[in-house]
Order: structure tokens, then sequence, then C-alpha cells
């Protein structure tokens, strides 16, 4: 090809960039336009599916979008697509129908019935019964079991209808357990029978964390009711534990010794 072809196409390269250009910009417009024209009447564009979706308040139908039809006592959901009842009336069939409460209940979407008892009553059928209390007792709220649990202080007695008061010792404290022993004793005290009875700590001894035995202090080791000084050998130191030892570096256990370790 001549210099002088080539010259005349990177002249006319603008041109036809800028003819393209232009073409782009009325097919997107009709496009656009035939877009806009195939939207059905109370609906509005998307960028996914269909390219269309029906206007709040309205549903679509094989003729568009229809307005939903809600019945009394109903009203249009947070989404525009269908109904909801109003508070009081639950949805039977395509109707809203009044929820009949009982004494002694309150209303509650989250039941099947629409309602529950009042705390203190128990649903039998469609009535709310009230609960017989034992003394030393309270009314807790459960849809199931008595209805009521024992006074802090009490206990379930076996026959499972009475509270009956538990016997704490001195040096004792009630614990908030619904199985096992309902008390424990102090720090410093153990469990003897139905009493507190104080530790008794040997010498170069202390309370452990949970307070309720002793451990010997570090350097000493726990034999029966007393703390034993550790004797220990040439060569050896006090152990992480603090009740134990082990060979310095360099040295090995042999027998109750520490020996120089082999080089072999």
């Amino acid at each position: 090809m001549k210099i002088e072809h080539i010259r005349n196409w990177s002249f006319r390269m603008p041109a036809l960039a800028t003819i393209a250009f232009v073409l782009g910009v009325i097919l997107s417009v009709e496009s656009s336009g035939a877009n806009q024209a195939k939207l059905p009447k109370h609906s509005h564009p998307i960028d996914y599916g269909k390219g269309w979706e029906c206007n709040w308040g309205y549903s679509e139908t094989q003729i568009g979008c229809t307005p939903i039809s809600k019945p009394s006592n109903a009203y249009i959901n947070a989404w525009g697509t269908g109904w909801d009842c109003q508070r009081g009336y639950k949805r039977t069939g395509d109707a809203c129908v009044k929820i009949d409460i009982p004494e002694n209940a309150y209303f509650n979407e989250s039941s099947y019935d629409g309602w529950r008892c009042e705390i203190g009553f128990r649903k039998t059928g469609d009535l709310c019964k009230k609960i017989v209390i034992p003394d030393n007792a309270h009314s807790v709220y459960a849809s199931y079991g008595s209805g009521w649990e024992c006074n802090w202080g009490y206990r379930l007695d076996d026959d499972g209808e009475t509270c009956v008061k538990i016997n704490v010792p001195e040096n004792g404290y009630i614990k908030s357990v619904s199985y096992g022993p309902k008390w424990a004793c102090h720090r410093g005290y153990v469990r003897s029978g139905d009493s507190c009875v104080a530790i008794k700590l040997p010498g170069n001894a202390y309370l452990s964390g949970s307070g309720n035995t002793w451990e010997c202090e570090r350097g000493f080791r726990k034999t029966g009711n007393s703390c034993k000084k550790l004797d220990l050998p040439k060569n050896a130191h006090i152990d992480y534990t603090g009740n134990g030892w082990d060979c310095n570096n360099g040295f090995v256990e042999v027998g109750k010794q520490c020996e120089l370790a082999s080089e072999s």
C-alpha cells in the first residue's frame, strides 16, 4: 500500500470512530425506549430477571400487574407483595378472623392460637385456668411443667408438690442449683455429713484455689496429713510444680541421685 493511502486512512479513523459512537448511542436509546415500551402498567424496570417488576401493592398476573386484593382487617405487607392480618386477627384461608382471647390471657402473634395465658395460669382447651401454687413458692412462665418454683431457701420435697426449707449448717451457704446438694461449705471448711468442719492446715501448707482442701508450699511435698520438706540431692533443683525436683542440665537421675550424664 502506498504511503498516501495510509495517510488517507489515518485521517479517516477519527471520523469512523465518531460515527460508531453515535450509532451506539442511537441503538442504546432505541433499545431503552423499546424496553420502556414493553413495561406493563403499574411496574418499573429492574436490572435483572425479565427486566421489570410490579410496583408496591400490585402483584404479577397473566395480564400484567393487578392491585393486591386484601380482605377486611388486613394490610399490605412491608414488601408490597401480599397482605397480613391486623393485630388481633389471624389468617384463615383468604380472610382475617378475629382472635377470641379468653380471660387471663393476652395476645401473642407467635402462638398458634394467637394468645397465651398470663403468668400463674395454664392453658386448658380454650381457657386459662389458675395454677395452684403451694406455700413458699412463686409462679413462673412456662408452657409445660408445674408453672411454679420454690422460693429462695426452699427446695422441692420428694412428693413433688410442696416446698420445704433448706437446712443450711453453720459456715455453709445455699447453692443456686436445680439438682444435687442445695448447700455447700464456705472457703476453709469441708462438708462432713450435715455440717461444715474447719480444714486443719498442717505446717507449710495453704488453702487451695477451691478453698475446700490444702496444698503444700513450694519446697515441700504432701505426705499423709503433713508437708515434708524436699530432700534435694546434689546437682538438683525444685521442679515447676514446687513439690518435686529435677536434675540440673548435664545430669541424669539415677535412683535418688543426680549423676553426670555420659557423653557417649
